[in-house]
């Protein structure tokens, strides 16, 4: 009996490690896609005018506080 209650405990305890590392490795693998290119700042995949136009806006409201 007791070492089926070992059995089961372990079991689970590698299921919750296995399923936390792959949460873990599913949320990196999203932040680095984000952050893909720091000079993308709409995140539309394109660096272009509009990332430029942003950036002088946030800037520009620093400046100003």
């Amino acid at each position: 009996m007791k070492e089926t209650i070992e059995k089961v405990f372990k079991a689970v305890c590698l299921l919750l490690i296995t399923l936390s590392m792959i949460s873990i490795a599913i949320s990196l693998n999203s932040i680095s896609n984000k952050n893909a290119n720091i000079y993308d700042i709409n995140k539309d995949g394109v660096i272009d005018v509009r990332d430029l136009l942003r950036l002088q806006k946030e800037i520009l409201k620093q400046e100003v506080k």
